[in-house]
């Protein structure tokens, strides 16, 4: 079935473009996140395998040492804070790689805040280790690029996965940036499930 792309409108604080990331990493562990197009009636959201509560969540502690190893982090995480969604963030880099990612455990914005039409980019809905989850994508130039995926942890809680490039002569392109922000959100929540 073809994707179905839609396009949505600007919001503002969506690109967080402030985190310009630092190239691709080699070693990224599989993923179960699947992308299915949207439509332009809500389906009806998917029951949650469980909830998992972010309140007490610190976003560095969202991945393990040997996890950030397999996405080739190279540098100690460096916890933030983000205005846009005023909640604390961890952000990863693979310097060598040029790539980058951040985690935001978000506490006080559901789901629907990321839905299509609500962000800036194409979104396409995903399922992320049985969660709902939302795939946002804003093309920017080759080289330069994020994908950005939103998964519906509970009610009124996101787990946000942001994962980008900068700079890179060899640039991944949309399937691949979107592909390993599911493969971080999957280890994100592997580690929440554990706690």
């Amino acid at each position: 079935m073809p994707h179905r792309r839609i396009v949505v409108a600007v919001t503002a604080g969506m690109l967080a473009l402030g985190l310009a990331g630092c190239g691709g990493g080699n070693a990224a562990p599989t993923t179960t996140a699947t992308a299915q197009p949207t439509t332009s009636s809500a389906p009806a959201k998917p029951a949650r395998p469980r909830d998992l509560d972010l309140s007490a969540v610190k976003a560095c502690d969202l991945l393990s040492a040997q996890q950030q190893a397999a996405f080739g982090i190279d540098t100690p995480p460096k916890a933030g804070r983000s205005t846009t969604f005023d909640a604390d963030d961890c952000f990863f880099t693979a310097g060598q790689d040029r790539i980058s990612f951040f985690l935001v455990p978000i506490t006080k914005q559901g789901i629907e805040r990321f839905a299509p039409g609500r962000v800036n980019g194409e979104v396409r809905e995903l399922t992320v280790s049985g969660y709902l989850a939302y795939e946002a994508w804003t093309p920017l130039a080759p080289g330069n690029q994020f994908c950005a995926v939103h998964v519906d942890v509970a009610d009124g809680q996101v787990l946000r996965s942001h994962y980008a490039e900068n700079g890179r002569k060899q640039p991944l392109g949309r399937e691949e940036l979107c592909k390993r922000a599911a493969q971080v959100a999957e280890n994100a929540l592997a580690t929440l499930v554990k706690k």
